[in-house]
């Protein structure tokens, strides 16, 4: 189940991939979420919704969708595939992934790699991706994890979530939630995140995620 749970981190909107454990065959993971974000007055405000799909197609490939829409008009819609490489000496995994799709109307090839570890109560990961537009205009991501979970399933997680778009400053945002678990295999996600480099954004977060 903590393997599972590990694949469910990267819900914040702005994110990479879902992590570096396969999903088991024959079972899937869906999510929707918003996002709010306000300028540093709390005057302007933006919302981001989400969807988010996975499918383990065998034990080792992972199918998945990531799609979202932006109260600004921008969008996106990536499909991608990922599966395992390897497993350190640890025993961490590590996989890799590979997506298309299109964000603001420019199709985009995605590939990325993700690398995890399993604690006695939680988890840790590294996510990168990149996104590449068939222009050559790359954008870079790379987002750290740190999960803990209790006994009772809720779960405490904290993303450093940081980017490199093409032409643009890099970014970072801290970004901590809480998830608790509601009916069958159902939890719910509260969040919070901020900007680190410039203080110019503060981003609250609603999502729901259901295993079946």
């Amino acid at each position: 189940m903590l393997n599972c749970l590990c694949l469910l981190i990267c819900l914040t909107g702005t994110l990479a991939n879902a992590g570096a454990w396969p999903r088991p065959e024959g079972t899937g993971f869906a999510s929707v979420a918003t996002r709010l974000s306000f300028d540093d007055t709390f005057m302007t405000l933006t919302s981001y919704s989400s969807a988010y799909l996975e499918y383990g197609l065998n034990g080792r490939h992972t199918l998945g969708l990531d799609a979202g829409y932006s109260s600004d008009g921008t969008s996106r819609a990536i499909v991608f595939v990922r599966q395992p490489l390897s497993t350190t000496k640890a025993g961490s995994p590590i996989a890799a992934e590979l997506g298309l799709g299109v964000i603001d109307t420019q199709t985009v090839l995605r590939p990325g790699i993700s690398w995890g570890r399993g604690l006695d109560k939680g988890w840790m990961a590294a996510d990168a991706l990149a996104e590449i537009q068939m222009t050559g205009a790359t954008d870079l991501k790379l987002d750290l994890t740190l999960g803990l979970k209790d006994d009772r399933g809720r779960m405490l997680i904290l993303q450093l979530q940081t980017g490199k778009p093409f032409g643009r400053a890099a970014t970072a945002q801290l970004a901590p939630s809480v998830v608790v678990p509601f009916g069958k295999s159902r939890h719910l996600e509260v969040g919070a995140s901020a900007d680190l480099l410039e203080r110019r954004n503060f981003r609250i977060k609603f999502g729901l995620w259901q295993d079946f």
